[in-house]
C-alpha cells in the first residue's frame, strides 16, 4: 500500500540518539493508537485509516543502519 503520515514528524527529549537502546510500545485501546518511548507518554491518535488489518512497519529516514533487540509484536 501507500505511505501515510499519521503524525507529523516531531523532536522529543525522551528519544536516545546515537548507539543509546530506545525502547518504543505503541498500545492499542478500541480505536486509539497510544504511543510511549522509554515508558514515557509521547502521543495518541485516532485510527481514521482502519489500522487494525495490514503488516507492521518501522521506518527511518535519518540514519543508515538501525538495529533491533528483543522486537515483538502482538496483536
Amino acid at each position: 500500500g501507500d505511505q501515510k503520515t499519521l503524525v507529523p514528524w516531531t523532536k522529543s527529549p525522551v528519544i536516545r540518539s546515537g548507539t543509546s537502546p530506545n525502547q518504543l510500545e505503541i498500545r492499542t485501546r478500541g480505536d486509539q493508537l497510544v504511543f510511549y518511548i522509554n515508558g514515557r507518554y509521547l502521543t495518541r491518535i485516532n485510527d481514521t485509516e482502519n489500522l487494525k488489518r495490514g503488516v507492521a512497519g518501522l521506518y527511518t529516514s535519518e540514519t543508515s543502519e538501525v538495529v533491533f533487540d528483543d522486537l515483538e509484536i502482538k496483536r
